[in-house]
C-alpha cells in the first residue's frame, strides 16, 4: 500500500515524497516514501532510510535492505533480521517472504562477484504455500456434483 502512494505521488515529488517518509503514521507507508525520494534526491533518501532503520520488524528490515543495496555495510546487521520469525499477522507473512528473498538475492550476488560462489538453485516454490491443483481426472470425479458439460472435459 506504501509503495501504491509514493509511485502516484504526483506534482512536487521530493516534498510530497519527504512528508510520507517523515510524518506517514503507517511504517511501511514511511518506508516506501524514503524509497522512492531515493529517486529524486539519492542523498536525502538515503539519510531518511538510515533513520526509518530503527523501525520495529519489516518496515525497519525494509529500509535495512534498501541502504545494505547501495552498498551501506553497517546497514546488514539489521537486515539479516529478517531470518527471524515474522511476529506480524499472517497478512504481512507474503511482505516478510519476499524481504527475504531480496536479501538472500543480495547475498548472493555478493558472493559471486567478490568470490566467484556458485550461485544456489531456486529456495522458494509456489508450492510450498499452494495447494495442489486438481488433476484432471480427479476434476471428471467431482463433475458429476453440478459442473456443465464444458467443464468435463
Amino acid at each position: 500500500m506504501g509503495s501504491f502512494f509514493a509511485w502516484r505521488c504526483t506534482g512536487d515529488r521530493p516534498l510530497y515524497l519527504r512528508m510520507l517518509a517523515t510524518r506517514a503514521k503507517d511504517p511501511f507507508v514511511r518506508v516506501a516514501g524514503a524509497t522512492y525520494l531515493c529517486f529524486e534526491d539519492e542523498q536525502e533518501g538515503l539519510r531518511a532510510r538510515a533513520g526509518l532503520m530503527e523501525l520495529p520488524g519489516d518496515p525497519g528490515v525494509w529500509a535495512a535492505l534498501g541502504l545494505a543495496r547501495r552498498g551501506n555495510r553497517s546497514a546488514m546487521p539489521r537486515a539479516l533480521e529478517v531470518f527471524r520469525p515474522a511476529p506480524d499477522p499472517p497478512i504481512a507473512h507474503s511482505m516478510h517472504r519476499n524481504l527475504q528473498a531480496r536479501l538472500l538475492v543480495l547475498l548472493s550476488n555478493s558472493a559471486s562477484k567478490e568470490r566467484g560462489a556458485p550461485q544456489p538453485g531456486r529456495w522458494w516454490s509456489p508450492a510450498l504455500v499452494l495447494p495442489p491443483w486438481p488433476s484432471r481426472r480427479a476434476g471428471r470425479a467431482l463433475a458429476g456434483g453440478g459442473l456443465s458439460s464444458a467443464a468435463r472435459a
